[in-house]
């Protein structure tokens, strides 16, 4: 029987391949650290969704691109997690890796699966000067609450948000920004955590998935 030319490099890589080994990669990486792990993280302005979002004492998010994906959205998609997220990185494979690395600024991370294998191409810089507009829509009415001076419960989440906008600086709008996150994802990190082992599938990374919005 002839051996076919298609090599392992040739192979298509779908999505779920994809994010699987970033969030196997993650959780090992970080596992023990109350790190909080969330995805499809809507967010943002418009209601984006970050495939995968690591948070700490910083917010890293990670958009994915496998070989049955598109670029075209690809600089707006950057565009605003770079207003929004401390650290942005794309995981991608060698077939689109070229070209994720002309669209996108050089202070995003690449990472790229080959072979099975996730690696780091270029590490993330932190995107330090952040989106007021960005990170006042991804915080919730319990934290804007707390933080905005005069403050009524009785104000509409998008009332909070502008006044927020117009009150607080942006490191101020980050803290709650990050607050909000840690405490709407714990719980779903935890489980995450608790009932996966070393050998995570398309399934378990549904245990990350909440379909509202971050600031609802």
């Amino acid at each position: 029987m002839r051996r076919s030319r298609q090599t392992l490099q040739d192979v298509s890589v779908h999505e779920s391949c994809l994010r699987v080994a970033l969030a196997l990669k993650m959780k090992q990486r970080f596992y023990g650290y109350g790190t909080v792990f969330a995805s499809e993280v809507r967010y943002g302005p418009i209601d984006r969704r970050a495939d995968f979002l690591v948070v700490e004492e910083s917010s890293h998010a990670f958009e994915i691109k496998s070989d049955f994906d598109s670029l075209s959205r690809l600089p707006d998609q950057i565009s605003d997690y770079v207003c929004t997220f401390d650290f942005v990185s794309v995981v991608t494979t060698n077939r689109h890796l070229g070209s994720v690395r002309s669209i996108v600024p050089p202070k995003v991370g690449l990472n790229v699966l080959s072979k099975g294998e996730l690696t780091q191409v270029r590490q993330p810089k932190r995107f330090a000067r952040l989106s007021k507009v960005h990170l006042a829509m991804g915080c919730d009415k319990g934290g804007l609450l707390q933080h905005v001076p005069n403050a009524r419960s009785s104000s509409s989440l998008r009332d909070l948000q502008i006044a927020a906008i117009k009150v607080l600086s942006a490191t101020e709008l980050r803290t709650v920004f990050l607050n909000g996150l840690r405490e709407r994802y714990k719980r779903s990190s935890e489980a995450f955590l608790a009932e996966t082992d070393g050998k995570l599938n398309r399934e378990d990374l549904l245990l990350l998935r909440r379909v509202a919005k971050i600031a609802a």
